[in-house]
């Protein structure tokens, strides 16, 4: 049977990525039923310390294979590995990988050719053989030669790193053993790609990224903790106080905790607003949303003053009150939820990291909950017990309980 987009002969696509070279072949029964063998190449100049291919989208639930000079300089080491994160990835016995004839090192380049019969499978994820396209990762880490036969070698972090779409319908065709050395394997038009990024445009870092990978880390890392600090801790800390103490200046704490909140957060917008640029990530949910929080929370001051005006003339809540509620509600829920998608996204965090940020921020959106429920019952208990106890709850809490920052408060009145 024949396939859409397979070949009597092996087809291969090429992705080249800083001057490494990426090719792949799915022969006919494989992209048929979406399992068996698939045949990959990895080459790139022996100026580079190692060079890798990953199966995924992210260096987290990735499978990598990392391709490295073996102990003589003649030949090449394949270590498949589990991408766990922003970190070394570990060696993986799960994939059945062999290195086919014509691997080696040759004219100052070293080139694994690789079969692989469980791709299709591995412990992070899933690739589907049989549909149009396929996401992968590739890094190389540029110096000296490893020189090792050790498929465990510990390997420094990467200097380039990216993305690409491999076009599988160019990739089919053939039921070669090892088509990267048969004359009559073709590489398919349009598949192969002398720039960074992927097929139909750049999807790997660009060069302000990728010129200092360490500087680069620490601003991924600093915009990960201004943003969780602000919308995980004192967002929500700002919102919880206004509802559960009763204590004289209470306004102005809630104020003070909000205003904190913003100054930690803008620049953690700014932060993460270059990431997305220099990374290629705007077409992501994570900077998506993360853009959206920042709007509504311009939004919020006004509301809240709105808010405000209006209880002092009217002395109860108004269209502005549950708009300021409410849109404080949304922004604290949707800005932890957006902290877990901007962990997946940078691929940094190991399982236990993304647990433990789970949790936390699980923590304080139930006491957060909590806290607006009290509010709200509390609200009610004194509505009802006439103007002499309102009168006392408004002198002790110093006035107004009114808010300008996320929160899911009212505020209390003085009657007669």
């Amino acid at each position: 049977m024949t396939i859409p987009g397979s070949s009597v002969y092996a087809q291969i696509a090429q992705q080249c990525q800083q001057a490494a070279c990426y090719s792949l072949n799915i022969p006919e029964e494989t992209g048929a039923t979406g399992k068996g063998d698939i045949y990959f190449q990895v080459s790139a100049p022996t100026s580079n310390s190692w060079v890798a291919l990953g199966q995924g989208s992210h260096m987290a639930g990735s499978s990598i294979f990392v391709v490295y000079t073996s102990s003589d300089g003649k030949n090449v080491t394949l270590s498949p590995r589990a991408g766990v994160g922003h970190v070394e990835p570990e060696f993986s016995s799960g994939p059945q990988v062999t290195l086919l004839n014509g691997s080696g090192v040759s004219n100052g380049s070293m080139t694994a050719n690789i079969k692989c019969s469980n791709c299709d499978s591995w412990s992070g994820g899933t690739m589907d053989f049989t549909s149009n396209s396929g996401t992968w990762i590739w890094a190389v880490r540029s110096g000296p030669a490893l020189n090792s036969d050790l498929t465990d070698q510990s390997i420094l972090q990467h200097s380039e790193e990216g993305s690409f779409a491999f076009d599988f319908t160019k990739a089919r065709g053939g039921n070669d053993v090892n088509p990267f050395t048969n004359a009559s394997a073709t590489i398919a038009p349009g598949s192969s790609s002398g720039g960074s990024g992927a097929s139909g445009g750049d999807t790997g870092p660009d060069s302000t990224f990728t010129a200092n990978p360490q500087r680069s880390r620490n601003i991924i890392i600093a915009h990960g903790v201004m943003a969780s600090l602000a919308l995980v801790i004192f967002f929500p800390l700002g919102a919880v106080v206004i509802r559960a103490l009763n204590i004289s200046g209470l306004t102005w704490l809630h104020a003070a905790l909000q205003t904190f909140a913003y100054v930690v957060y803008i620049p953690a917008v700014g932060l993460g607003c270059w990431i997305a640029v220099h990374k290629r990530y705007l077409n992501e949910h994570h900077p998506a949303i993360g853009l959206a929080i920042f709007i509504l929370l311009i939004l919020q001051p006004i509301f809240g003053s709105l808010h405000h005006n209006a209880f002092k003339k009217h002395g109860g809540r108004s269209i502005w009150s549950h708009a300021h509620i409410w849109l404080g509600r949304v922004i604290i829920t949707l800005g932890m939820i957006n902290g877990g998608l901007g962990l997946l996204l940078a691929g940094n965090a190991s399982r236990g990291q993304q647990i433990a940020y789970g949790v936390v921020a699980g923590i304080v959106w139930v006491a957060y909950v909590i806290s607006a429920i009290f509010g709200e019952a509390n609200k009610a208990k004194v509505a009802q017990a006439g103007p002499s106890q309102q009168s006392s709850k408004f002198a002790s809490s110093g006035g107004e309980t009114g808010s300008w920052g996320p929160t899911s408060g009212g505020e209390q009145v003085r009657k007669g």
